[in-house]
């Protein structure tokens, strides 16, 4: 289950839906890690070059595959949207969701010991001159309280309160390493706008275990190679629904810098429309919006609010 809250602060289980690949490119996943384990990389230029496979892998026809890559000087993917002279990333505000401000990027927990973990939000504000005041509260999880009851501060006495002041030089991200926690310990937690006015999702967090802890074993799901304009991330929001999740690694390509390329994905518009930049991400704000880009899908959402990671949060 999933803990999110409304805007009137009434505590509510429910789960984000997510779009679903058809049930070919569930078999197309099967007969990929078949052919992954057991064949050499001739089969693979074999499997790619067959016309039915591309087309339900939603890759472009071959010949048009070529023609893209002989129109890249460098062949190196990074020049199908070249920055536009004089284009600079600017902070991701408002506007972009219909012009009201929130958590639109949800929450994250990270880096865990045993006694400490790293919160994460980002607030999206109308104007980037906005100077926003957040609030964050942290209860550990009891069984003897109802859910509305934990990040209460009147019925919850031991529950964790604190103020950060986000602003555009942190990109409006507020990383908080909170510590004075109980080891291999369940933790809900969430940020709100000082009025109380906005309030953005409750996560569910875990510290590790201590030495003194008796954990003879440990769940964890494990990742890599993820691409946004290359289709919907399903293996996260399939990970997320691991009751027992204690925590989750990434162990490489997390975010691709590359410029949008135009060659897989075609029919998930969503996706090739709306990476930030479209070009090579080199500034800071390039790596910023980037990051927040793949924060849109929410299969990648419902994992991060609902279970820690190891890795390093999106940079302030």
């Amino acid at each position: 289950m999933f803990w999110t809250t409304g805007g009137n602060k009434n505590l509510a289980l429910t789960r984000r839906r997510t779009s679903m690949l058809p049930a070919e490119s569930w078999l197309l996943f099967v007969f990929w890690f078949v052919v992954t384990l057991h064949y050499p990389t001739s089969a693979f230029d074999e499997l790619f070059s067959d016309p039915q496979f591309r087309q339900i892998a939603g890759m472009v026809p071959l010949d048009e595959e070529q023609r893209q890559l002989q129109n890249d000087p460098n062949n190196n993917n990074t020049t199908s949207h070249p920055r536009p002279p004089g284009a600079e990333s600017e902070s991701i505000l408002a506007d972009r969701f219909g012009g009201i401000p929130g958590f639109y990027h949800s929450v994250a927990s990270g880096d865990p010991t045993d006694q400490s973990v790293v919160l994460w939000t980002r607030y999206t504000p109308i104007a980037v001159e906005e100077v926003v005041t957040l609030e964050f509260r942290m209860a550990k999880v009891d069984p003897n309280l109802t859910l509305e009851y934990h990040l209460d501060p009147i019925q919850n006495p031991d529950l964790k309160r604190g103020l950060v002041t986000v602003t555009a030089a942190t990109d409006f991200v507020a990383k908080l390493d909170v510590t004075g926690l109980e080891s291999y310990t369940q933790y809900v937690y969430v940020f709100l706008t000082n009025d109380g006015s906005i309030v953005s999702d409750i996560g569910l967090t875990k510290t590790a275990p201590s030495m003194s802890d008796n954990v003879t074993e440990m769940t964890y799901a494990t990742f890599s190679c993820s691409k946004f304009d290359n289709g919907y991330f399903h293996a996260y929001d399939i990970a997320s629904t691991i009751t027992d999740l204690d925590m989750w690694i990434h162990v490489g390509d997390y975010v691709y810098e590359y410029a949008l390329w135009d060659t897989y994905a075609k029919d998930a518009t969503d996706r090739n429309t709306t990476l930030l930049p479209e070009w090579e991400q080199v500034t800071l704000q390039d790596h910023r919006n980037r990051h927040l880009t793949y924060l849109e899908d929410e299969g990648l959402l419902n994992l991060r609010y609902v279970a820690t990671t190891s890795m390093r949060l999106e940079p302030m």
